[in-house]
Parts: C-alpha cells; structure tokens; sequence
C-alpha cells in the first residue's frame, strides 16, 4: 500500500496507536545527549504497576522487542529514542523531552543513576500490527539524583545493554 502525502493528510506510519506512562528508578540515562549507539535512552527499573504494563508490552502478542531483564536491583527494560529515522522515504526528526518534577519545566541537568523518572512512550504498530514497539518520548524527573561520571557503566554492564535486540522497523 503506497501512502500519499499531501497537504492535511496525515502519514498513519508516523503516529503512535498508544501512550503508554511508566514510573521507575533510571540507570544510565542519556536522553539530553546521544548515547555510544547514536540514540537517546534510558534503562529503567520500574514500579510494581509499571511492571505490569511492561509485562503486557513484552508478553501480549504483537510484542515489542525490548527484553525485559533482571539483575540484583531487580527488574528493568530499556528504552530507547533514533534522532531521526527515514520512514516511507521521508526523515522524521525525533528528541527526548526532559522535564522537572513539575512536568512543564525543562530539565537542563544529567539523570544520575537512581533518579525516580515517569517516561512516556510512543507505542505503534508495522507491517499492518505484524509488529510492535516503542519509542521513549519523554521523561519527568520526580527525584533528581545528579550524574556524576563514576557512574558509567562498567564494560560487562555495556555488554549486557547490548544483548538487547534492534528494534524491527516496518
């Protein structure tokens, strides 16, 4: 199927088919700056409500393809924003909207490690809902932990972020 683009026409590939809010401690977030991948992300630890809704977003089919994983902190997932993509041969710019606790503030400051965060992600389907994923759109920052630079992942812990697939673009 072949979409027209015209002037008050909107481009259905480009929108998101839900929001989704998790609330959750972060972890190497870098969603002011492009991390080593060329991404804006964030790996979060999220509530025991928001770990119900990732549940549903890994498990219920279509799935997204992000793993949700755990380690000694307990459970986590990562999430992750491409600055631009080219989507039906049209470059779609995409950022991070980083705010304060206040939701209308803009945060200027890096999120340490342990920061208490709500994200919001944009979730859509491809290939005619075949596939499903997410993009991070925003982050409030409700406790602010600032970045200090010993808190960069250590090399086995960059190993394991990069166990997590690519994410299938329709």
């Amino acid at each position: 199927t072949r979409y027209r683009h015209s002037v008050g026409v909107r481009d259905h590939r480009l929108m998101a088919t839900e929001t989704v809010i998790l609330s959750g401690k972060a972890k190497w977030a870098s969603t002011s700056r492009l991390d080593k991948y060329g991404s804006y992300s964030i790996v979060i630890y999220p509530d025991a409500e928001s770990l119900e809704k990732v549940r549903d977003l890994t498990e219920k089919k279509p799935a997204i393809l992000n793993r949700l994983r755990k380690d000694d902190d307990g459970y986590f997932i990562k999430f992750k924003c491409d600055p631009e993509k080219v989507i039906g041969g049209t470059t779609k710019v995409f950022s991070v909207h980083n705010y304060k606790a206040d939701g209308k503030t803009p945060l200027t400051d890096l999120i340490g490690n342990g920061s208490d965060v709500t994200i919001q992600l944009d979730v859509y389907t491809f290939r005619k809902g075949e596939g499903k994923a997410a993009r991070l759109k925003a982050v409030r920052v409700n406790n602010l932990i600032i970045f200090e630079p010993n808190q960069l992942p250590t090399e086995e812990q960059n190993e394991e972020l990069e166990k997590q697939p690519v994410p299938v673009w329709g």
